[in-house]
């Protein structure tokens, strides 16, 4: 499979994610209870549980997608150093593929990114979580997302 076939399956297994954000987004809506009454509630305890579990799932998901995405931008890297290395009537063009691949994957890498900040805005405006909890499920991605 080639470069750009992949990065356009992974653009659209983002897609894919961002409607399940939106969806989890409104699934914690809810029943419309304040944020803070729920604490003593079985339902509202494991509505959060059950909403935890599928942040979990798609924080795995992106982690996967972040991965992909590291490995494409090493892959791209190792494309330009060799396309140095090609005679000059064909460095041209491998150097142009190589950049525009890049500049492909560096907007589907933008793409993760705004994923994660409307992840965090939605869960944090409607308080179906605390801070403490979206920075717990959040943690280990952005910590990857750091080493990008």
């Amino acid at each position: 499979m080639g470069m750009g076939q992949t990065l356009n399956i992974l653009e659209q297994r983002l897609l894919v994610i961002r409607g399940k954000v939106r969806q989890v987004a409104l699934d914690a809506l809810g029943s419309g209870k304040a944020p803070g009454a729920g604490s003593q509630d079985p339902s509202q305890a494991a509505r959060v549980e059950r909403l935890g579990g599928k942040l979990a799932s798609v924080q795995a998901e992106l982690a996967q997608i972040l991965r992909m995405l590291q490995n494409a931008a090493h892959e791209l890297d190792e494309r330009e150093r060799i396309a140095w290395r090609v005679g000059r009537e064909h460095r041209y063009r491998a150097l142009q593929s190589a950049r525009s691949h890049a500049a492909r994957q560096r907007e589907v890498y933008q793409l993760l990114q705004d994923i994660i900040q409307d992840l965090e805005d939605r869960f944090h405006a409607t308080g179906a979580l605390t801070t403490a909890d979206l920075m717990g499920l959040g943690s280990k991605l952005n910590s990857e997302l750091g080493h990008f």
